[in-house]
């Protein structure tokens, strides 16, 4: 099926850097903006849009008014978002497959995923596996002001598909 402006796309988002993975499937019209896509990931990822972000494809910066459909042109495409310059939360979005067109529904969802997203200034990937290792190990001298910063009982395993699409935007698109 071809890209086209009345298509949704069905994206895979992946945190870089990560074993196991943290990953989320969204399904996302073509026709909708990278900064539509940015508050997309935001919802979908758990991030808490506190700071600055880029889109790239092969190193060369995208606009957040450029459409979807521009960039994500064929099946396999692939881009860059990055999320906390300070942290530096890196994630590759793949165009996975184009899905028929749904009139009746053109706002975004997520579809899957696995995986808590890292809480917000762990200090990127680095800060992240830290902070699992700290909060494997109660007898750590940290394990107990770590587990406060996380909000007392927390997961990584977690991922809530219901919670996830609650937390999505309702994109404004134009007429296809």
């Amino acid at each position: 099926m071809p890209v086209t402006p009345e298509a949704l796309l069905q994206l895979k988002i992946t945190l870089q850097g990560l074993r196991p993975a943290i990953w989320r499937r969204v399904a996302v019209p073509a026709n909708a903006t990278f900064a539509g896509l940015h508050g997309v990931i935001q919802g979908a990822m758990g991030w808490e849009n506190y700071h600055l972000h880029s889109f790239s494809q092969d190193q060369r910066e995208i606009a957040g008014r450029r459409r979807l459909y521009e960039v994500f042109d064929q099946v396999r495409a692939k881009l860059e978002y990055l999320y906390d310059f300070g942290d530096s939360q890196l994630h590759r979005a793949a165009l996975e497959k184009v899905l028929p067109a749904d009139p009746e529904d053109r706002q975004p969802r997520v579809l899957a995923g696995e995986h808590a997203c890292p809480p917000k200034d762990c200090g990127g990937v680095w800060g992240y596996v830290e902070l699992l290792e700290i909060l494997d190990d109660s007898t750590h001298p940290e394990y107990d002001e770590r587990l406060a910063w996380v909000g007392g009982a927390w997961d990584p395993e977690q991922f809530d598909l219901k919670e996830a699409n609650a937390r999505l935007p309702r994109l404004r698109l134009p007429k296809s």
